[in-house]
Formats: C-alpha cells, sequence, structure tokens
C-alpha cells in the first residue's frame, strides 16, 4: 500500500499531524511518501492508494495552487479513478474555482469568500448525508465561507453550527473516494464510527487503535452538543 501526505511542512495546521499519524497507526504496512512543497507529487509518477492534505496557510494555498497547477491532470485522473483522497481544513479549497480573487484549480465548482478580519470559530454536530444515523462532532477555525456555483457534492448536512456559509446548512465535499471537510479535531479522532465508515468504502476495513476510548469520547462530546446551554461559539 502507498500513502501520500502531501506538503506536511506547511499543511499541518489545527491539529492535522493528529490525522498523519492516524494514518501511520492504522497503516503500518504502507510505504509513505512525504512530499515537500518543493518536490514533484508521488501521485504523479505511480499510482497512490491514498493521498492526504491537511490545513495550511493562505500563503501556503497559493503556492500549492501553484505547484499542482502544472499537475492538474494526474490529480484529476486520481479523483476519477476512485483514488481515496482525504482533504481537511481549508485545503480542499486549492480544488476550488476561486479563493477570492485568486484563481484555484477549477476541478469542482465552488468559490471560498475571505473574511480575514473576522475568523470563524464554532462548534459543529451534523450527519452524513451518506448515512443520516451517523453523526459528526467537530470545530471549525476559518476565514472562509463557501459558495456552490454548479454541481454540489455535499458531504455532511448541519444539525448545529455553521454549515459552508450562513445561509446554507450543506458542509463538505464527498465525491467517489474524495473526502474534503472544513471540520477540524481531528474529525477522524473525534468521530470513530466516521474514520469506520470511510475505510469500508475504501475496502480497507481494520482494526481502529483505542477505539473504545475515542468511542466514550465521541459521546460525551455529542451529548455535550446537543444540550442548548453549551455556546456554539
Amino acid at each position: 500500500m502507498k500513502i501520500e501526505l502531501l506538503y506536511p511542512e506547511t499543511n499541518n495546521h489545527l491539529g492535522e499531524k493528529g490525522h498523519m499519524d492516524l494514518l501511520h497507526l492504522l497503516f503500518p504496512e504502507a510505504l509513505f511518501f512525504e512530499t515537500p512543497l518543493v518536490q514533484t507529487p508521488a501521485f504523479t509518477k505511480e499510482k497512490m492508494d491514498l493521498i492526504y492534505l491537511g490545513a495550511g496557510t493562505e500563503k501556503s494555498q497559493e503556492q500549492i495552487i501553484n505547484y499542482l497547477r502544472p499537475k492538474k491532470d494526474y490529480l484529476v485522473e486520481a479523483i476519477e479513478n476512485e483514488t481515496p483522497i482525504l482533504l481537511f481544513g481549508n485545503s480542499s479549497e486549492v480544488l476550488f474555482n476561486r479563493i477570492d480573487d485568486i484563481e484555484g484549480l477549477g476541478i469542482f465548482d465552488y468559490t471560498a469568500k475571505r473574511q480575514m478580519l473576522k475568523r470563524i470559530n464554532s462548534i459543529y454536530h451534523g450527519r452524513l448525508i451518506e448515512d443520516k444515523d451517523l453523526e459528526v462532532v467537530a470545530f471549525r477555525s476559518q476565514f472562509t465561507q463557501i459558495y456552490s456555483e454548479g454541481e454540489d457534492y455535499p458531504l455532511f448536512e448541519t444539525i448545529r453550527g455553521l454549515g459552508r456559509n450562513s445561509e446554507e446548512n450543506k458542509e463538505g465535499i464527498l465525491y467517489k473516494n474524495l473526502f474534503a471537510t472544513h471540520l477540524i479535531g481531528p474529525v477522524f479522532i473525534m468521530n470513530p464510527l466516521l474514520l469506520q465508515w470511510y475505510l469500508e468504502r475504501i475496502g480497507r476495513q481494520r482494526e481502529i487503535p483505542n477505539f473504545d476510548t475515542m468511542m466514550e469520547a465521541y459521546e460525551l462530546r455529542k451529548k455535550e452538543y446537543l444540550d442548548p446551554k453549551t455556546m456554539e461559539v
């Protein structure tokens, strides 16, 4: 098994090192490629079994767009061939048409609008659209609101907290095996049932380390988020 961690030196913000550590624990047999910004991604040279990109800065977003633009066709091919791709925090925005006036890769018909003087911080409680019995708890911390401009592939339906923007209750993108969300946590560590669902979806079912402890924390947090006394912001 081959796993590529894209740009771990820049895209490790908001707890995302936890997801990288989790992937190592889940797949100890895998060959990991940790690709820095200045290096050609491994997915352009050989087939990856999973590609991961975590949250980064606004500056790193522009750098990633510039580095990946000549490689866009390889990325589209990986997506269409159902390669599992995990995008957390603001990393999915590089695939959008635009981030404000910055031209993105244009793989998905969304735009991100920044409000740099007003960071959005809140709790998030939602449910998976493909399985509405599966509830998700997480956090949100971002400068952008997201708007669909064409075909839409929502991942979550919001119960409490902000969706993609102040007017929509949808959140994230699920297209084939590409899983993208602005939520942070790390999301899979906070939501072991969601992790279990995704592993089954991509045909990589396995025992999740510390599953019982993760579930205990998940149930406590869900109860807290359902309490109206718990502040959203």
